[in-house]
């Protein structure tokens, strides 16, 4: 007989329920989660649109503006507490969208639009306006964010550049589009340098004509001016290898050859953020009908100031002369290294780091712990010793506070302790020490002047507290004034011979060694401090200086008054002291000279000199 199939029990039925609640549970989910993840990424973008907004109307580019000029400077010096002194005066150039901006928003009046520059040549048989670079970036990054209206001056500008780039490259041989970018030289630890390149004519800048840089980012910038032209050229930079895994690299080099008898041009393989992130935006913008423009321009604001942008080349346009040679081809030249750089951000190096400084006379060596020497010719002007551990000769400078009692240096020695921050950076012609201690921000440069035998260390202390400080500043140095070798066998009986006189019109000190001889020529050294402080002593006793059983880093006299002691002492020094009052957010700039010569004229002379600090 044929059996019946039988009916499910319940724990079946209940099962099959589960499994059947699991699916479709599953099924929602998976047809959930691509809203899931649409409301998480719409979540993320209206915080990003919130920040920023709030970033955008919390700023206020004001104070960056000179109103008596009617100019944005080109920056504001943090560490000096004031503007640079130099502007944005061209109409051509990047930070006109800046200028928009701040005219949109009102943060500066609609006059600064017309008191920027707007000189013109000829070239190419158009009427140019004119930059200062000639770079496609100071005539075309604007137009990112920017529309261009039909037969204004900036429509002009737009097509007489990318048509004055496009002929320039084409009379070399050469893909077009030259720009800011890196180049072929390389500083200390093998990174490419960086600076701006342009079309020398379009340009103002002297020296253009040096250099032949080409940076593909440029093309991408004239999409929207020659988008045909355009294309061809970076599928001209793409035959050559300029086309990496993240995009075209940088920038080809054609200044200089791979080989003496090579190919023409050095590939930078590099790649920027901020160049692809202009390329991308141009891209964008030519595929979808100038997204980014017409985001710009639904700000009301950004509206309201488009009679801006309506400006017509004028009819008698002021005319600007050409400088000589723009038409001139560059030479190659072989791969060159810039010079050497350094950057640290400890004293506490394995081995002091050293920068030498020199006119030809006179030598400064300094560490980055603040350690120096000062020598004319064969003369050590001040003792040093090479200790390597230590490093604890030279120049010095003290810094007391004398309301608090605390205590620094300029450098790490010879306070040996660093503050809050502590940086020094050699550069091939100076030593820059910075740091910041009490509420205040320490910076000293130290150079060798060019024209005169004088050390130059120029201090600037800036008041970062609430309150007025009341400062004392006090020099030191040992001197040797002889040979290294005769100070170094007979330490003791050289120090004899070493005279010390104060200037008190002057404010300075001298010394000058007692020739042992007639044939023997005198050598004279000077010290002096300029500034707006008062005077208030001098010491050229090492043993009054430092007191009993003290040394350079806690000296007696950091505790009481100089004692103004001069003539032929057992141990010459050279201290100085001086006091100043500064306000809260000001600073106060110090010049500390170190001098050597044959004569007492010579070194006044190089006192009246540098008497102001700003010299």
């Amino acid at each position: 007989m044929e059996q019946k199939p039988s009916s499910p029990t319940l724990f079946e039925l209940a099962h099959c329920t589960t499994q059947m609640h699991a699916q479709q549970t599953a099924a929602q989910q998976t047809a959930a989660a691509p809203q899931t993840h649409a409301r998480e990424l719409l979540d993320r973008l209206n915080r990003l649109i919130k920040l920023a907004q709030a970033q955008a109307s919390g700023m206020n580019m004001s104070f960056l503006f000179d109103a008596e000029r009617r100019l944005f400077s080109i920056g504001y010096n943090v560490q000096e507490c004031r503007l640079d002194g130099s502007y944005y005066d061209f109409l051509a150039s990047e930070a006109r969208l800046a200028s928009y901006v701040a005219i949109a928003r009102s943060d500066v009046p609609n006059e600064h639009w017309f008191t920027l520059g707007r000189p013109f040549s000829v070239l190419d048989g158009r009427t140019t306006l004119l930059s200062w670079n000639g770079t496609m970036f100071e005539y075309l990054m604007p137009l990112l964010l920017k529309r261009v209206f039909s037969g204004s001056l900036l429509e002009t500008a737009y097509k007489a550049a990318v048509a004055r780039h496009i002929n320039y490259g084409k009379a070399r041989g050469i893909p077009w589009g030259i720009s800011e970018a890196a180049f072929s030289a390389l500083d200390n630890n093998k990174v490419y340098q960086y600076q701006a390149f342009g079309v020398p004519g379009l340009g103002l800048k002297r020296g253009l004509e040096q250099d032949l840089v080409v940076a593909p980012y440029a093309s991408m910038l004239a999409l929207p001016i020659a988008p045909q032209k355009a294309v061809a050229n970076l599928k001209a930079l793409e035959s050559i290898g300029m086309l990496g895994r993240f995009g075209f690299f940088d920038s080809i080099d054609y200044t200089r050859q791979r080989r003496p008898e090579g190919e023409r041009g050095v590939i930078i393989y590099a790649t920027m953020a901020h160049h692809q992130g202009m390329s991308l935006v141009a891209i964008n913008n030519f595929l979808n009908n100038n997204l980014m423009q017409q985001r710009f321009h639904r700000d009301l604001r950004v509206k309201a100031a488009e009679p801006l942008l309506y400006e017509r080349v004028p009819t008698k346009p002021q005319m600007s002369r050409i400088p000589p040679g723009y038409e001139a081809t560059p030479k190659l030249a072989p791969l060159i290294q810039a010079p050497v750089s350094g950057r640290f951000l400890t004293p506490h190096t394995a081995i002091p780091r050293t920068q030498l400084l020199s006119n030809g006379a006179l030598h400064v060596m300094v560490t980055n712990a603040g350690g120096s020497y000062c020598r004319y010719h064969e003369t050590d002007i001040t003792r040093w010793r090479s200790d390597t551990t230590r490093d604890n000769w030279g120049e010095f400078l003290y810094v007391r506070d004398c309301e608090s009692g605390a205590q620094w240096s300029a450098a790490y020695h010879p306070s040996r302790h660093t503050g809050k921050r502590y940086s020094v950076s050699f550069t091939p012609d100076r030593a820059e020490f910075h740091r910041r201690d009490a509420g205040f921000e320490t910076t000293m440069e130290v150079i060798v002047s060019p024209e005169e035998n004088a050390e130059v260390r120029r201090v600037t202390l800036t008041n970062r507290s609430a309150h007025r400080r009341t400062l004392e500043l006090t020099s030191y140095m040992e001197l040797a004034l002889a040979n290294h070798s005769e100070d170094l066998a007979h330490p003791a009986f050289s120090k004899l011979f070493v005279e010390t006189t104060f200037l008190k019109e002057h404010g300075a000190l001298i010394a000058r060694r007692k020739p042992k001889s007639r044939d023997e020529k005198t050598i004279w050294a000077g010290h002096m401090i300029a500034g707006p402080g008062e005077l208030m002593g001098y010491e050229t006793n090492r043993e009054r200086f430092l007191g009993r059983d003290r040394s350079v880093r806690n000296p007696q006299a950091l505790e009481d008054d100089l004692a103004n002691s001069s003539g032929y002492v057992l141990d010459p020094v050279f201290s100085l002291r001086t006091r100043v009052t500064i306000k809260p957010g000001e600073r106060a700039r110090f010049v500390l000279i170190t001098t050597a010569g044959q004569t007492r004229e010579e070194l006044v002379s190089i006192f009246e000199k540098y008497k102001e600090p700003n010299t």
